[in-house]
């Protein structure tokens, strides 16, 4: 059996290393760049559709008294779903579509073997039961920007089921006022990736950003959100999962 990856240990790293440390050691497995775009299958992608695919498929509904795993249509419609962010409409409503499947979960049609439509309810996420979810941190997240202006690179991605939801910017901490400024830096970073020419395919998934010095965090200002009835301004996801993020501010 291979051993479990581990994170680079390199100098001009050291600033990541306690956050990557503390992740795995609250139970997040180590993916290596090289693995994560693997999985990727392109720096334009984002997501981790082959793990994504093995969690819905492990997923179950109940139907008139019997257990069922999602058909390859349901699967596919998830998926469709999730790629679906709107993002030409702009980052906030793309976002906005995102938090809703995250935190509601996505309705798909399934056609069962009595002849019936059904309607299943899908959760993206198992908030009751977190253990159930894969959760994956990778560092050093290339992401081609859009209209062919080279890429970014993310310092941590934290991917769960697949869908990247934390990025963090890692600051070397220096023990002095200038640690400050650093963190600033690591929030404009955030706020130059959103930008059109930038990358706001990855920052749509994206539920908390954080700057982390190894000492202290901040995190951007929120994106204001439109009232939409009972949707409410903003939101946060429900607790389970961002607890487990909680720690690293």
């Amino acid at each position: 059996m291979n051993a479990p990856e581990r994170p680079s240990t390199d100098e001009e790293i050291q600033a990541k290393v306690p956050a990557l440390a503390l992740l795995l050691k609250l139970g997040w497995s180590y993916l290596s760049p090289a693995g994560c775009l693997k999985l990727r299958g392109s720096e334009r992608a984002v997501l981790l559709e082959a793990v994504l695919h093995d969690h819905l498929s492990a997923w179950r509904f109940a139907y008139r008294g019997a257990s069922h795993a999602l058909s390859a249509s349901g699967v596919a419609q998830v998926l469709k779903a999730l790629n679906d962010t709107g993002i030409n409409e702009g980052l906030t409503p793309a976002n906005e579509r995102v938090w809703r499947h995250l935190a509601l979960g996505v309705t798909v049609s399934e056609f069962m073997p009595d002849g019936h439509k059904y309607s299943v309810t899908v959760p993206l996420i198992d908030f009751a039961d977190p253990v159930r979810n894969h959760l994956q941190v990778t560092e050093e997240l290339s992401v081609a920007r859009e209209g062919g202006h080279g890429r970014f690179r993310l310092d941590i991605v934290l991917y769960v089921n697949g869908i990247p939801l934390a990025i963090i910017e890692a600051k070397r901490p220096t023990g002095t006022h200038v640690e400050k400024l650093m963190l600033g830096g690591g929030i404009s970073q955030h706020l130059r990736n959103q930008k059109p020419d930038g990358i706001p395919a990855l920052y749509a998934y994206a539920q908390l950003l954080l700057s982390i010095s190894g000492r202290t965090a901040n995190t951007p200002p929120p994106r204001p959100r439109p009232n939409s009835g009972r949707c409410g301004a903003r939101r946060k996801l429900p607790p389970p999962l961002s607890m487990r993020w909680s720690i690293l501010g």
